[in-house]
């Protein structure tokens, strides 16, 4: 591994390439990788890292696009909107939207009471659903800021 970000056939398992220059820079500093999302049509790959940034690159050219900074603090899960305009990232218990068009943090707002574990955009874009260890599972509606939980879960949600 040695900085690298290993790209596999999610069915075969089959290594199919190696983005390597970009990430070891940034391991070489001190910096971990601790979470990464593609985009739908996979032109746009996320890495949330451990300097409280999130970094947007270009899989198919390995060109780094932009740093997506003002994490509250280490991201430790993403998720990207099916239409590829928003990412989500979770903190311990704050979640922040971020407008990718712009590069600009759109909203935070708080999640659990726990450690947020799933985080992760309905298929049309118009919920945000957050499950954590304390039971329950959050739906959240960006455009509106309401949100509802789900709770009678008898266990908490594991990664």
């Amino acid at each position: 591994m040695g900085g690298n970000l290993n790209l596999y056939h999610f069915k075969t398992g089959v290594l199919r390439e190696i983005l390597e220059t970009p990430y070891r820079i940034h391991l070489e500093e001190g910096l971990r990788v601790v979470a990464s999302e593609f985009s739908l049509n996979s032109e746009l790959l996320a890495t949330a890292l451990d300097d409280k940034t999130i970094r947007l690159w270009d899989p198919k050219t390995e060109a780094f696009q932009a740093t997506l900074a003002g994490c509250l603090e280490n991201p430790r899960l993403i998720s990207i909107s099916l239409n590829g305009k928003h990412l989500a990232s979770s903190s311990r218990d704050k979640i922040q939207i971020w407008d990718l068009c712009t590069g600009n943090l759109s909203r935070t707002f708080n999640g659990h009471s726990d450690r947020n574990i799933v985080i992760q955009f309905s298929p049309v874009d118009q919920l945000l659903a957050l499950g954590s260890i304390d039971t329950t599972i959050l739906l959240w509606d960006p455009e509106t800021d309401k949100s509802f939980a789900l709770e009678g879960h008898e266990q908490g949600f594991r990664r």
